[in-house]
């Protein structure tokens, strides 16, 4: 009975929107460009922030940092590898733990099959697959027998299938790392990904890693037992790590423990989370505005149709019917419009994972799928309430004895202060929306055209790895860089440095001679060629620069930035100053100049610049297995630039090498 009666409703409603086609146009429009917006933010929420991760129970993974208590710059730094042995053998909150590690360079050259490429390859234990619980889709995963036996790969899914021909018997065969014999022992599911979502391939830490526990820095991430809470699982951390470093060290540093699908986000984006939300806010805002101005559209149409509505009543339609009806042409306008904004959606989305602008998660899965679609369902429902309910209540108000005559002028009025108060709340909306666009506009303005302290415009900048085995010597690595800069300068003015801005900043702590270390972890340290400073138009301060005279062998010199000399040498000259950095067994550095600050962002900070304190030593005194060139140049020409590399690099043993150029 209630379903035929709804049906009745519906084919009304149907016949009636039909007639007022314009009407009906522009309400669909205008809710499908809602619910469309609001479909498509939602659908990244639920695959970035709401769906779980894919992994075995991902409700107990975590993941262990060290942080800082008294620098906020250090919010979470890695632990040492002996940190993570004691934790795994003592800890009793956790089910299981294991490490991998990207703090340190993680791009590995492979020969061997096919050209040399560089392989982004994560470090990890034994225990790292087992936490997380995923088996390998073909072969294994890493086993305790892999430690001592070599070097043991796990293959990525994708790069299995991309740059070695999905050719299964790869399992049990070597590849050539850095020169260094690699045992491929299987390849993980396509599904499965870890940070970083690069990650080509996973080499295991065996003992050669393991011997150096105190140097080797490592995430760690860990499985907690049922019922144990976070807080319960950080509170017997920090008790170990007391224990382990009883001291200074306990006093300033503590670990913490998080959850990992957390951590993903934050390590995707420091403000992915809160982007997406504010996002998704702003949409919904929209969508009110949208269901405002429908609502509008609703009662304008119900003030044409009043005599109509007085009609029904006087036949026996009780308000309760009046409702009903009003709401289901509510309803099938929602419904319609929500149609069209699944589509809008879908394509957005779509086209969203075509241009890959972000990146996201791990485990995040952009589509429309089920929970979009609900969601998607059920804000229509919501929609019809917000938009149709007034102006069906206000519709069952019928007055036989004014609504049968022509006008109905008290509805018009009743109508037009309504209309009223439902034109300033969106005005009052709309200002909210202008407000909160024009600060994100400012600020994104004032990051763009922000002076960074040096001249971007026209530089090329690429990467370069010498081989270990072949570059096994200082000599060796500056005589190659040597060659590198003489053979480039054809093409423009060349620059090498460890790092190209705008990439800065670091933790290092330094230390002056003849002074009490501050023992704050702010210092960065890059080594860098003669030219660096003129190439990149970082202008010299004080002092000189760096010269071709600052060679092995010469006086260890450094040039610091402006940012150090206030900070450590606030009100002196720091030039003639003797410096080192900590606890790395460096020898004291000869301050010979100061360079202007280079701006950057950093983990915690990325909608802002800043400007870190900065040691610069000569590239020849401390030559870098890997280096990056800057070539600034009248008329930039990528493939150029990478084929003269491939030329000069030539002669150091069968391209053995990898290069990168970016603008």
């Amino acid at each position: 009975m209630w379903g035929s009666a709804f049906w009745g409703d519906l084919r009304f409603a149907w016949r009636g929107l039909r007639k007022q086609a314009g009407f009906s146009v522009i309400a669909v429009v205008t809710l499908g460009l809602g619910i469309g917006a609001c479909t498509a933010v939602f659908g990244l929420v639920e695959g970035v922030i709401l769906r779980p991760l894919p992994y075995r129970e991902p409700g107990r993974l975590t993941a262990v940092w060290i942080t800082s208590t008294r620098e906020s710059g250090l919010a979470k730094i890695f632990a040492n590898y002996a940190d993570y042995a004691e934790f795994r053998r003592t800890s009793r909150s956790f089910e299981s733990l294991g490490a991998a590690t990207w703090a340190t360079n993680i791009g590995r050259v492979m020969t061997g099959v096919g050209p040399a490429r560089n392989v982004l390859t994560v470090p990890g234990t034994v225990s790292f697959f087992e936490t997380l619980g995923v088996p390998a889709a073909i072969g294994r995963a890493f086993r305790a027998e892999d430690e001592g036996s070599g070097c043991s790969l796990l293959l990525a899914h994708g790069f299995w299938k991309s740059g070695l021909g999905t050719r299964e018997s790869i399992v049990g065969q070597s590849l050539t790392l850095d020169d260094k014999t690699c045992r491929v022992v299987g390849v993980m599911p396509e599904s499965f990904s870890f940070y970083p979502r690069a990650t080509q391939a996973w080499m295991l830490l065996g003992r050669d890693y393991q011997n150096r526990q105190d140097q080797l820095l490592v995430g760690i991430f860990a499985r907690l037992k049922p019922g144990v809470t976070l807080a319960q699982a950080e509170g017997e951390l920090r008790g170990l790590y007391r224990g382990l470093h009883p001291g200074k060290q306990s006093r300033d540093f503590q670990p913490v423990v998080y959850d990992l699908h957390g951590e993903f986000t934050f390590l995707a984006g420091r403000t992915l989370r809160t982007t997406l939300l504010l996002v998704f806010a702003a949409v919904m805002l929209v969508l009110l505005i949208a269901c405002l101005n429908v609502g509008n559209l609703l009662l304008a149409r119900l003030s044409e149709r009043r005599r109509e509505l007085a009609v029904r009543a006087a036949l026996g339609s009780g308000q309760g019917r009046l409702i009903r009806q009003v709401l289901t042409e509510g309803l099938l306008l929602a419904g319609v419009g929500a149609g069209l904004g699944v589509a809008m959606a879908w394509a957005a989305l779509r086209g969203f994972r075509a241009a890959d602008p972000i990146e996201l998660s791990v485990g995040a899965n952009v589509a429309t799928n089920w929970p979009v679609l609900g969601f998607s369902i059920a804000l229509a429902f919501v929609t019809t309430l917000v938009f149709a309910l007034v102006p069906a209540v206000r519709a069952s108000r019928v007055d036989l004895t004014v609504d049968l005559k022509a006008g109905g002028r008290g509805f018009v009025q009743g109508r037009q202060r309504l209309t009223r108060a439902v034109v300033s709340v969106e005005v009052a909306l709309s200002f909210v929306m202008l407000i909160a666009a024009g600060l994100l506009m400012t600020s994104a303005l004032r990051m763009g055209s922000e002076n960074l302290g040096f001249r971007p415009a026209g530089i090329l900048a690429g990467r370069i790895k010498l081989p270990a085995t072949h570059f096994a010597t200082a000599a060796d690595r500056v005589r190659a860089y040597d060659q590198l800069t003489s053979g480039l300068a054809r093409v423009g003015r060349v620059a090498l440095g460890s790092r190209v801005p705008p990439e800065a900043g670091g933790n290092e702590v330094l230390e002056v001679q003849g002074r009490t270390s501050a023992e704050m972890h702010e210092v960065g340290v890059d080594a860098v060629s003669p030219e660096y400073f003129e190439v990149l138009e970082i202008p010299l301060l004080r002092g000189r620069a760096l010269g071709p005279q600052d060679r092995q062998g010469s006086t260890a010199v450094a040039v610091i930035n402006e940012a150090l000399a206030a900070r450590y040498f606030p009100g002196s000259d720091p030039v003639g100053q003797e410096i080192r950095i900590a606890g790395t067994g460096m020898s004291w550095l000869t301050v010979v100049g100061v360079v202007g600050n280079v701006k950057h962002t950093e983990l915690m900070n990325e909608m802002s610049w800043l400007e870190t304190p900065m040691l610069y030593r000569p590239l020849a005194q401390d030559p870098r297995q890997t280096v990056e060139v800057a070539v600034r140049a009248a008329r930039p020409a990528a493939g150029e630039i990478e084929k003269q590399i491939g030329a000069l690099m030539r002669p150091f043993q069968s391209a053995n090498w990898r290069v990168s150029v970016r603008g």
